[in-house]
């Protein structure tokens, strides 16, 4: 990972990202234009030959009225997606807070459960993050839950 150059790919959870560092050419003359490319796709001095296809998908969506839609269809679902991952992150911070005053109070592992009514297995994950935190602190132990 260390490296200046190069593309790395990175496969999880069915998706496929590329990370590409623009900052410095590749060993390869074509997947250095390639992230120039990326890097400008609006220069028409860069050479596209070897991912014309990727070239002219970038130009339908960039500046067709359907390649437009596309993409504000794709953003509003991606940003979606964000607000419900937010939503679920803020959830689980709001359960660890209240786990944490509940475990100062000396209420058992079943009672935290029983008044959140979450499973027993659920507070059991946080408490032992917590121990691993060695902090009360929701995002060090959020950390440690991860």
């Amino acid at each position: 990972m260390g490296k200046t150059t190069g593309i790395l790919n990175y496969r999880q959870l069915h998706t496929h990202e590329i990370y590409a560092n623009l900052e410095y050419p590749a060993e390869d003359e074509e997947v250095t234009r390639l992230l120039q490319f990326i890097g400008d796709t609006n220069n028409p001095e860069i050479s596209r030959d070897g991912f014309q296809n990727l070239s002219a998908r970038v130009e339908y969506l960039k500046n067709e009225t359907g390649g437009a839609g596309y993409m504000c269809e794709l953003m509003e679902r991606e940003w979606n997606n964000g607000r419900e991952e937010g939503r679920k992150e803020g959830e689980l911070f709001h359960l660890i807070d209240q786990v944490v005053k509940k475990r100062d109070r000396k209420i058992t592992v079943e009672g935290i459960a029983d008044a959140l009514e979450e499973e027993e297995v659920m507070i059991e994950r946080i408490l032992l993050a917590a121990a691993r935190a060695g902090s009360n602190e929701v995002q060090e132990i959020y950390a440690c839950l991860q």
